[in-house]
């Protein structure tokens, strides 16, 4: 079976109606991530553009390697959802969500 976010030890609800990300292949993009710039030790920032209902990439990097996310995103019900997601992990002084209202077409 594919990995879930209780795998974790995270917990996440996500609207039905919004994209649902598997979590393996955010995994593999983290492990990556670590690959090239190591995991815990110094302090490390990212930006999630566009970390959607889950949260997902801000959730394994910050409760895996103690890293510092900002997770931006355009619509606000998977703002909402990513904050609350945030909030019932116990990460927010890990990472912070912001609305973004300007998008380039």
């Amino acid at each position: 079976l594919p990995p879930f976010p209780e795998d974790f030890g995270l917990t996440t609800d996500i609207p039905l109606e919004r994209l649902i990300p598997t979590v393996s292949l955010r995994l593999n993009y983290i492990h990556w991530v670590e690959d090239l710039i190591g995991g815990q030790g110094e302090p490390r920032r990212g930006i999630d553009i566009g970390t959607g209902a889950s949260c997902i990439y801000p959730l394994l990097g910050a409760s895996m390697n103690g890293w510092h996310y900002l997770a931006t995103e355009v619509d606000d019900i998977c703002l909402d959802y990513a904050t609350r997601n945030v909030e019932q992990n116990n990460l927010s002084d890990l990472i912070k969500g912001e609305l973004f209202h300007y998008v380039v077409l």
